[in-house]
């Protein structure tokens, strides 16, 4: 009787070390797989949003100077909604977050930035300098449109159909150490939308482009507030520099991939709904980004 009592206490023993064993390892293996399924996810904003180390710069737009003042930090409340969606791509990342003003003459290897030529002298200088193919003419008069040159093409945006832009360029077309990435458009809603936009298809992106430079072109409809957000982008990177930056190698993986995502069932077109929506704040909807 004794030696079968020992016996089950050691069949006891055994299987309580087995099982906190196993419990460990499950714990251990779901630790790893979370990692990676987390490091898949983010793939695209870890190829699309510029960072240097554990920092990424976030340059927002100023108050363009007046004869005689300084440029000053001036944010719409959609602007700000922007880079709320950019902190996000940070804290997603796992990197901080710099938010400067354009009137800082920022520093960095590498920035994303938000606002249009007109409001952000960062971004002026970067469309001027490397995208040949786009031109913005801002409003002239009190009532004035702004009038933007794609290539061959011609773009007067409206509240009721506007546009914007997500153009990144690597440092191999800015020259530069690291790249820059700029989020803007029409109006402030644009500069939002184009920045939401980034966050939910940055894996599409990067998968389309792999991480080279691109131009897409986001068509937006400002009347409608947030519903009017889109949901597909139009790659327009020939037409704003002059030539496709992708490598051959690039270019196939890309239509591979693309010929993928064809075989996919597709969405339907979301056609506006019938009711009134809510008109974006007057400040966002006067105020071109």
């Amino acid at each position: 009787m004794g030696n079968s009592s020992s016996l089950m206490d050691q069949l006891m023993n055994n299987q309580i070390s087995g099982g906190i064993v196993s419990s460990i390892c499950f714990a251990l293996i779901s630790s790893i797989c979370l990692l990676v399924l987390q490091r898949m996810r983010n793939a695209g904003l870890r190829a699309l949003i510029p960072r240097s180390d554990s920092d990424v710069a976030v340059v927002c737009p100023g108050q363009p100077a007046q004869p005689g003042s300084a440029e000053a930090p001036s944010m719409t409340t959609d602007e700000a909604m922007a880079l709320t969606e950019v902190l996000q791509c940070a804290a997603a990342l796992k990197k901080h977050p710099w938010v400067l003003s354009s009137a800082d003459k920022p520093r960095h290897a590498g920035i994303v930035s938000l606002g249009g030529k007109v409001y952000n002298s960062f971004t002026a200088a970067n469309l001027s300098a490397f995208c040949p193919g786009l031109s913005i003419e801002p409003p002239s008069g009190q009532d004035g449109d702004t009038v933007i040159f794609l290539g061959r093409t011609t773009i007067r945006p409206k509240e009721d159909e506007s546009v914007a832009f997500i153009i990144r360029m690597s440092s191999s077309t800015t020259g530069c150490q690291g790249p820059a990435l700029l989020i803007f458009g029409e109006y402030g809603s644009d500069t939002c939308a184009a920045a939401c936009y980034l966050r939910k298809n940055a894996n599409r992106l990067y998968h389309e482009f792999w991480g080279d430079s691109f131009a897409v072109k986001l068509v937006t409809r400002p009347q409608l507030g947030h519903q009017g957000f889109p949901d597909r982008h139009e790659d327009i990177s020939v037409a704003v520099f002059g030539e496709d930056r992708r490598s051959r190698k690039r270019r196939i993986l890309a239509w591979i991939y693309g010929l993928g995502r064809n075989r996919r069932p597709g969405r339907p077109d979301r056609p506006p709904l019938p009711f009134p929506h809510p008109l974006p704040s007057t400040e966002s909807r006067d105020r071109a980004a």
